[in-house]
């Protein structure tokens, strides 16, 4: 027996039983569990209490000690400080031409509104007095703002973005994850 359709599976199933409509059904209620199964991972992908995605880090964080460069200024450690009024960064930067290339430069920490790295950073700007000791910038962010008791809650870490720079242009950036400090 010669079809000129060609066969398919549908009429093999006829063929032998019936079980196309079997398969049909089967088919239908396949897809519609696939499609459940992909719509409740897409959601509780995205369903954090911070709006963050859970597999993915938005923040893209480097890790401690890290700079962009031979002669970046490198940095070893950045803290957040949780005080009774407000959050104060704390930072330990090195530069590998030492202290005087640190001072009266202008460098940058900014706290982001959300432990997701959404949203825009709140920024602190202050020079560094020497290459390799911790030091303090702010209060960065007032102990009445609704981003301290964010903060304050967090368990252990807090995402900042950074930018320091030494007095030859050289520059060292990027998202970092600071510790509490409590």
């Amino acid at each position: 027996y010669a079809d000129p359709e060609g066969p398919t599976i549908e009429r093999a199933m006829n063929a032998n039983g019936g079980m196309s409509g079997r398969i049909h059904r089967i088919g239908a209620v396949g897809v519609a569990v696939a499609g459940l199964v992909l719509v409740s991972l897409a959601c509780s992908v995205e369903s954090t209490p911070s709006g963050a995605i859970a597999t993915i880090d938005r923040c893209e964080p480097r890790a401690f000690p890290f700079r962009d460069g031979r002669n970046a200024p490198e940095v070893t450690h950045i803290g957040l400080e949780v005080q009774d009024t407000g959050i104060v960064v704390v930072a330990t930067v090195i530069d590998a031409q030492g202290s005087e290339n640190l001072r009266d430069v202008p460098q940058r920490i900014g706290v982001f509104p959300d432990d997701g790295c959404l949203g825009t950073p709140v920024n602190i700007e202050n020079d560094l007095a020497e290459s390799g000791v911790e030091e303090t910038f702010g209060p960065i962010v007032p102990s009445t703002d609704e981003l301290y008791a964010r903060i304050a809650a967090a368990p252990f870490d807090w995402p900042v973005r950074v930018r320091f720079l030494d007095i030859d242009g050289n520059v060292t950036e990027g998202n970092a994850r600071a510790w509490l400090i409590r």
